[in-house]
């Protein structure tokens, strides 16, 4: 395979991983992204490797949204403006929050989940980057009655496909990490995940990517697939400078759609804007990832930081931070911890997220170019399902079928 070169689109954790597997095959292997790669999604998002972790709809999940849609210090903020493709969006999504359909996308996330953590502890071992990694679980915590019901219930349906839970009392809770404040009234715990500094790990495998002589482009955007014979061979960046190749992967997250529709395809997908805050560690610090039913927000431990993390914002294809939005997360998660009100501020950052309306990832050959992979549309599971999806690709790419039946996850499903 060290004659076939491979061109990767997009420089977050879906496109690495799909360059650590082709390179370790053989192949020659570009990977071209149009931002700094630490300044990436894949580096800001909330650092849990969610094992049962559901999809975006849920049902009743669209008549919630309506309550929050223009209030911008809610989960869910949007706009008001005239779009017709998000219109289109919101109609996917509330087709997409029934039981049965939910039952459908947890057939493939649960395969996708069990892949994935494998390729996680095979890259983590062969690498060894220092990036704070920990199978300690993560954690569906409720201050409420109806919090408490809302994590039970989707508890539930993760359980139907065989992933682990145990319940924990307020108190239990505590006992186990003493950092949760006496408002809490309980948890979930999903104790096959993982928690990391997604940051830190991206930096150790671009390292190792280079060390392994994959050539890795920064602040490098790409306008338009080059085509011959009907065939994808290559890709035309921004200022006219081509690069040819056998093979394509399109990984390039919110990025993606305009290329997805110059390769013919439409996808109802849009950029969900996501923050993080990042605060100096207080004393005591969460032991655990986890997830506060009421607002959404993820507050992780990373080494001598605390992030906290969450929101979806449709405002387009931009990074403006709202600062009410950053402020939102600290006075969400404030009530759960002990210190977390008080404690100083690192970072704020914002990140787009590529969100499919039935909250699936496409992973699939573009129906209707040849030699193009596409990679795209993990929302809020990029980081959990990032190395199982790059295992795929180098696998369809060099054995020509994936070892999973992919077939929930076309391109054309829509």
């Amino acid at each position: 395979m060290a004659d076939k070169h491979i061109l990767v689109i997009g420089g977050g954790i879906v496109g690495l991983s799909a360059a650590w597997y082709l390179v370790g095959r053989g192949a020659a292997v570009t990977v071209v992204e149009r931002d700094r790669i630490a300044a990436s999604a894949s580096a800001g998002n909330a650092g849990i490797v969610a094992i049962g972790h559901r999809p975006l709809p849920w049902p009743g999940r669209s008549r919630q949204a309506l309550s929050w849609l223009l209030d911008r210090s809610s989960p869910l903020y949007i706009p008001p403006r005239l779009d017709l493709s998000l219109l289109k969006w919101l109609w996917g999504f509330h087709r997409a929050c029934r039981a049965e359909r939910v039952a459908e996308c947890m057939e493939i996330i649960g395969p996708l989940d069990r892949l994935s953590l494998r390729c996680w502890e095979e890259i983590l071992a062969a690498i060894g980057v220092a990036c704070g990694w920990q199978r300690a679980g993560w954690l569906d915590v409720y201050a409420s009655a109806a919090g408490r019901r809302q994590a039970e219930q989707e508890a539930a349906v993760s359980r139907q496909f065989g992933v682990r839970t145990e319940q924990l009392d307020g108190d239990a809770l505590r006992e186990r990490d003493p950092a949760f404040s006496e408002q809490v009234h309980g948890a979930v715990l999903y104790p096959e995940s993982c928690i990391l500094d997604p940051g830190r790990f991206l930096t150790g495998l671009v390292g190792d990517l280079r060390a392994a002589g994959v050539t890795i482009r920064e602040e490098t955007a790409v306008q338009r697939f080059l085509r011959r014979d009907n065939r994808c061979s290559g890709a035309v960046l921004v200022g006219g400078e081509e690069i040819a190749a056998d093979e394509v992967v399109l990984a390039a997250c919110a990025w993606s759609n305009p290329l997805v529709c110059d390769a013919g395809v439409k996808l109802p997908m849009q950029a969900g804007k996501g923050y993080h805050l990042d605060l100096v560690a207080p004393d005591p610090a969460p032991r655990s990832g986890c997830v506060l039913v009421e607002s959404s927000v993820a507050v992780t431990p990373m080494g001598d930081k605390l992030r906290l993390a969450g929101t979806l914002e449709f405002s387009g294809l931009n990074l403006h931070l709202h600062r009410r939005r950053v402020d939102m997360l600290r006075r969400a998660a404030a009530p759960y911890f002990r210190g977390v009100a008080e404690a100083r501020e690192r970072e704020a950052w914002c990140g787009l997220r590529p969100c499919t309306a039935d909250g699936l990832p496409v992973i699939d050959r573009a129906p209707q170019l040849d030699g193009l992979f596409l990679a795209t549309g993990h929302a809020k599971m990029g980081l959990t399902h990032g190395p199982g999806t790059g295992k795929l690709i180098a696998e369809w790419l060099l054995d020509g079928e994936p070892s999973l039946d992919l077939s929930l996850l076309r391109a054309d499903r829509f």
